[in-house]
């Protein structure tokens, strides 16, 4: 897989549907033609596929996990793009859906053949974000010190690797994709 190929597993952003295609989908379920379907009627259509396709995406990343998500990245602010990140209490896969910023207008978390990863817009710019679990075996101390070094740019590959795990591999498992070669 190219690598930056994105495998979206989840996007609420309603103009990356085809809008005609969708009056068409919907025209055919209420047995009208397509002139017919009001273009509030094609956004509404688009808002429910949107929520249905969140609910079912819930339910195929329904999967404990044994740490606690680290949600980290760059934030898209009004006077910069500093490093930020939060900890994800919910020891469940499918909280990865549920961390786009309150005001944000689009969502997308998908794959990127190495990470699962996500970016939401909203009014000042885009945050992007990368989902890790943290290792259920690291002391808060530790994991405090490398939170410190996370937020100043310090951390190594390797200080990553020996603090989380890739949530890749159990995502990967379950859409059936396959990780990028190392």
């Amino acid at each position: 897989m190219n690598t930056n190929e994105q495998r979206i597993i989840y996007n609420n952003d309603a103009c990356a549907y085809d809008f005609n295609e969708a009056r068409r989908n919907l025209a055919e379920s209420l047995d009208e033609s397509p002139d017919e379907v009001s273009d509030s009627a094609v956004w509404d259509y688009i808002a429910d596929d949107t929520r249905i396709n969140y609910e079912a995406e819930k339910m195929n990343l329904d999967r404990p996990l044994a740490g606690r998500i680290l949600c980290y990245g760059s934030l898209g602010l009004w006077w910069g793009r500093p490093t930020g990140y939060k900890i994800v209490e919910e020891r469940n896969l499918n909280a990865i859906l549920d961390q786009a910023c309150r005001d944000s207008y689009t969502y997308r978390v998908y794959f990127d053949g190495e990470n699962v990863c996500a970016a939401d817009g909203h009014h000042d710019g885009t945050n992007c974000y990368t989902f890790r679990e943290i290792r259920e075996d690291i002391d808060e101390d530790a994991l405090d010190a490398f939170l410190d070094r996370l937020a100043s740019g310090k951390v190594s590959d390797a200080d990553m690797e020996r603090v989380t795990r890739s949530l890749a591999p159990l995502v990967c498992d379950i859409y059936g994709w396959e990780m990028a070669a190392a």
